[in-house]
């Protein structure tokens, strides 16, 4: 077998070689197909192990063994699959690096197979976003594996889409407009990004119209604001259901989502203040937000006794969290389907309720990239308004 040869960016050596410093105890070494990328070398592994005496080295091949000719195809088509690669790259006008090569080698259908290429979005965006909007992202690609596995990319198209919301929505799987919608919006912010990476030219989204999730806001009223907050102060529920109502509360005075009450501490503390970088818009606005505390804030933070550096509050995991929420409300005669989510929503209109018209500030608060995430929160302290008109005139 010959060298390979190809040119990107500088001049690039492709070819097969036997590492024979790396040997199993068996007397096997294995076969490794060695990069050259602008004087980088590069190790991928052909997963063949061969005992010395049957490398050629001046062939770069397998010889003297009953398998030798599948062994070499198998090697033959690694080495086309890195001369692809390169290949691809250097149409795209792009420079490749170790680790991407590396990446793209072991996950060889990741830029023909849709699966596998969201597969690599949602892990390449670890970290950026939040738990939650993971463990989503991961759903829809469960769903998506489940209806076809592989989906090559030529393959996407509107007949296809539509074929699969009417799986999504059939008897075996009863899936709501809501998730639906979801599963929609993540498949096109793929394809999107697919785009971006000269992988497609068009999505078939320029002519499938999403419906926008609806959304429950729910959330506490004053009165049952005050009944919960009069629960904590008294004590009522013991043990974890107390410690839950700690950091909920303290949600409800500050807008905190779950996943930022978490992990705020002490040092994120300044003066009557708290200064937090919101989990899920770090990779969007990536700014600063200043929510100021309230005496009952400051009490909760009093109450956890933290140390410094340490989270403040003693928290469950997210389901833990939401099943004691329902069973403290409903203790509490609450008649809502309570998530903690419900905590932010009741900050919100209890902000407005306080502060009418003062959107610029509640977005701020919450920490929202856009205001149209925000302008929910004001129908809800309008139609609130409008039962209160109403009331009145019987």
């Amino acid at each position: 077998m010959n060298s390979v040869k190809s040119v990107t960016n500088s001049l690039t050596v492709i070819r097969p070689v036997l590492r024979i410093y790396n040997c199993k105890k068996d007397g096997t070494c294995p076969i490794y197909i060695i990069v050259w990328i602008n004087g980088e070398r590069i190790w991928l592994p052909c997963n063949l192990y061969i005992e010395k005496q049957y490398w050629n080295s001046k062939r770069k091949m397998v010889s003297g063994l009953k398998n030798a000719g599948d062994m070499n195809l198998i090697i033959q088509q690694q080495v086309a699959r890195v001369n692809d690669i390169l290949v691809r790259y250097r149409l795209m006008n792009k420079i490749i690096n170790k680790d991407q090569l590396k990446l793209e080698y072991s996950n060889p259908g990741i830029y023909s197979d849709f699966n596998e290429y969201a597969k690599n979005y949602i892990d390449a965006r670890k970290g950026i976003i939040s738990p939650a909007t993971e463990k989503a992202n991961r759903s829809c690609l469960k769903k998506l594996r489940r209806f076809r596995d592989p989906l090559p990319f030529k393959d996407i198209g509107e007949d296809l889409i539509n074929n699969y919301k009417k799986w999504l929505k059939g008897k075996d799987n009863k899936n709501n407009e809501n998730t639906i919608s979801k599963s929609m919006i993540f498949i096109k912010a793929v394809l999107s990004r697919a785009i971006r990476d000269k992988i497609i030219e068009e999505t078939p989204f320029h002519h499938i119209r999403i419906r926008k999730p609806k959304t429950d806001i729910i959330y506490l009223k004053r009165a049952e604001l005050l009944k919960v907050i009069n629960s904590y102060k008294k004590r009522y529920h013991p043990g974890n259901y107390h410690l839950l109502l700690r950091y909920y509360l303290f949600s409800c005075v500050t807008g905190l989502r779950l996943s930022d009450v978490k992990r705020i501490t002490m040092n994120d503390i300044v003066g009557d203040t708290l200064v937090i970088r919101p989990q899920k818009t770090s990779g969007t606005t990536n700014e600063l937000v200043q929510i100021p505390l309230i005496d009952f804030a400051q009490d909760l933070i009093l109450d956890a006794d933290a140390d410094q550096g340490r989270p403040i509050f003693f928290t469950f995991a997210d389901q833990v969290t939401n099943r004691y929420l329902k069973e403290v409300m409903k203790s509490l005669e609450i008649k809502k389907t309570i998530t903690f989510h419900s905590a932010r929503h009741t900050f919100a209109t209890m902000f407005l309720e306080t502060n009418p018209g003062d959107v610029a500030t509640l977005q701020r608060l919450l920490g929202h990239a856009d205001i149209q995430h925000t302008m929910v929160y004001v129908h809800i302290d309008e139609k609130v308004k409008r039962e209160r008109m109403e009331a009145l005139s019987h």
